[in-house]
């Protein structure tokens, strides 16, 4: 459409004080100021052309209620824009704004926001004061961040956030224009993870090095779960199995001491003190030993020492407790 045409339709269109004005798809490129004799008009289509601005005289259409400006290639917003007192559709999607004027809060009868597939990277504070807003789009831009004051849009029944930066699953924001999440849902989950994030967080990686059975285990679970355990539960399960298999066997022998010979009786003597052996190395570094005998400097040192005497202790009670004699010895063939 040229300038001319463009002309004429406007100046038909105020001369039969038309209330509607349909110019979408039509590559314009701009409106002229011409457009402000449109005194009498409620709604203004311009949805799929190249506009890359609006004319200062857009502020002149005091009556409008519908601003279709969807798919153009608009930067900026005039600040007359704020003059629109009326207006309670605006559509701004897809085009190429990057912010929101703050006049932009004097349209206090807006409903619906259009604002989908821009480059906004903030909104401003004062979009808050759109108290009657039910519909905000802000699907596709480039947000990281949403002011505080926008919760104080009560009236929100539609808020699209997809698309943007803002670390919102989708099973908040919702997965379509017909199935998105409820607005005090979203922002509520939003500032509850701000305020998390905000927090200090004081962290540190330790990594423990060291010889095996010094400690490294319990001091781990200290840091982590502030309870000091001196043996691990393996180690005081093994220990307690091995204790229980020594006692077993020395009950049984000392009940019953003729229930076998003086080889299986060794045998078993033998494992009960390895078993004690065990069982000692285990527990006996946890006793604090080292800080009380001098020659003793490491727990190593304190383990083996428990181990060697719980090996020799449990050997010399079933050498003296099970008497040898008492077992019946196999009696020689002629």
């Amino acid at each position: 459409m040229t300038d001319q045409e463009l002309l004429q339709i406007i100046e038909k269109a105020a001369r039969d004080k038309e209330t509607t004005l349909d110019l979408s798809n039509n590559q314009l490129t701009r409106l002229p100021e011409a457009i402000a004799q449109l005194s009498n008009l409620n709604v203004l289509y311009l949805g799929n052309n190249q506009l890359t601005r609006l004319p200062e005289a857009i502020a002149q259409l005091s009556h409008l209620r519908g601003l279709y400006l969807g798919n153009n290639q608009l930067t900026t917003l005039p600040e007359a824009i704020a003059q629109l007192s009326h207006l309670s559709w605006l559509n701004l999607s897809d085009n190429q704004l990057t912010r929101l004027p703050e006049a932009i809060a004097q349209l206090s009868n807006l409903n619906v926001l259009y604002l989908s597939d821009n480059q906004l990277t903030r909104l401003p504070e004062a979009i808050a004061q759109l108290s009657h807003l039910i519909v905000l789009d802000l699907r596709n831009n480039q947000l990281t961040t949403l002011p505080e004051a926008i919760q104080q849009l009560s009236q929100l029944e539609k808020l699209d956030l997809r698309g943007n930066h803002l670390n919102i699953p989708e099973e908040i924001l919702g997965s379509s224009w017909n199935n998105l999440g409820k607005p005090s849902e979203i922002l509520t989950y939003y500032f509850s993870v701000q305020t998390e994030e905000q927090q200090p967080l004081n962290e540190a990686k330790v990594l423990l090095v060291g010889q095996g059975t010094v400690g490294k285990t319990s001091l781990v679970k200290r840091l982590i779960k502030n309870r000091f355990e001196p043996i691990s539960a393996a180690e005081r399960g093994i220990a307690l199995a091995m204790a229980l298999a020594v006692l077993i066997a020395f009950i049984v022998l000392i009940l019953n001491p003729r229930s076998m010979n003086g080889n299986a009786l060794a045998i078993v003597r033998f494992l009960a003190s390895a078993f004690a052996g065990i069982a000692g190395y285990l527990v006996s570094g946890d006793l604090g030993l080292q800080s009380s005998i001098p020659f003793m400097k490491t727990k190593t040192q304190v383990k083996t020492t428990g181990a060697f005497a719980a090996f020799v202790l449990v050997f010399l009670l079933f050498y003296m407790g099970v008497p040898t004699s008492e077992i019946p010895q196999p009696t020689p063939t002629p």
